[in-house]
């Protein structure tokens, strides 16, 4: 599998507000190189942009975070530093916390979007689609482990990637 990031291209969701999708091409090298399961090419999409656009949230709330602290130091509290996120994400909801898990990652990756989407109801309802993650058959734990680990390489906060 090749993955091709580029910058500089900009779309908007539907209603046109805020920018994120991230200029991409996923494309398999070989049938070794497929993920293994019934999810071929064309479907592995489906999985890849979600977590493209999660990735992305997430390292753009570091970015937000660092300057929130470096502008207030030890005066930052949560109503302030909210005002600095575009996104709020909840406890246990960031691309550091998928990262630890191991087993039944499908799942927890799953909860990880739908609080994502609940806590940013007016910019995220319906943008991590309807993904079965936690269907290890269509794409098996293994393939979506090294598809987190091929994104957590990349840095995609909005300095990089806008």
């Amino acid at each position: 599998m090749v993955i091709t990031l580029r910058a500089g291209r900009r779309a908007t969701s539907g209603r046109g507000k805020h920018p994120h999708s991230v200029g991409a091409r996923v494309t398999t090298v070989g049938s070794s190189q497929q993920p293994a399961g019934t999810c071929g090419p064309a479907d592995f999409k489906s999985y890849v942009f979600p977590l493209l656009f999660f990735k992305w949230v997430s390292d753009t709330w570091d970015l937000d975070h660092t300057a929130a602290v470096e502008d207030f130091g030890d005066d930052l509290n949560a109503e302030v530093e909210a005002d600095y996120h575009r996104f709020a994400v909840p406890d246990g909801c960031h691309w550091a916390d998928l990262q630890k898990v191991s087993t039944n990652v499908g799942v927890a990756l799953q909860n990880i979007l739908d609080r994502l989407a609940e806590a940013n109801p007016e910019t995220l309802a319906g943008i991590f689609a309807d993904v079965a993650w936690a269907n290890k058959e269509r794409l098996p734990e293994s393939a979506l482990l090294n598809l987190i680990d091929a994104f957590d390489r990349l840095t995609l906060n909005r300095t990089v990637v806008p």
